[in-house]
């Protein structure tokens, strides 16, 4: 499954991450996947977990995947990442999580190829 492909019903919200499940419980529908994140999730490929973790868990991201990233382009990540603070089990962390994505964002940039 490609990142951020969601998965709603009237009492839960799934997020699908490369095998990684996060389950909140929540009446609100979550915004809608646009064809343009649509589009950089499949840029994105199979680098989405470990972006993801990076971002919500500082995981370890690999220089293949910093080079896709980069590849993706910011306007792909940026939209990414607001989808994601939008959700409702990612509201609370907001600023934590957009500063956590600029940081990675910044890093990939500057890892030469």
């Amino acid at each position: 499954m490609e990142v951020f492909c969601l998965a709603t019903q009237a009492t839960a919200i799934m997020l699908i991450l490369q095998g990684v499940l996060v389950v909140t419980t929540s009446t609100a529908a979550p915004p809608p996947v646009s064809g343009f994140l649509h589009d950089c999730e499949v840029k994105i490929a199979s680098c989405g977990e470990e972006i993801f973790l990076n971002i919500v868990k500082n995981a370890t991201v690999t220089t293949a995947c910093c080079h896709r990233l980069v590849f993706m382009g910011k306007p792909c990540h940026d939209g990414l990442v607001s989808h994601l603070v939008s959700l409702p089990s990612f509201k609370g962390n907001k600023a934590q999580l957009l500063a956590a994505a600029q940081r990675i964002w910044d890093y990939c940039a500057s890892v030469p190829y």
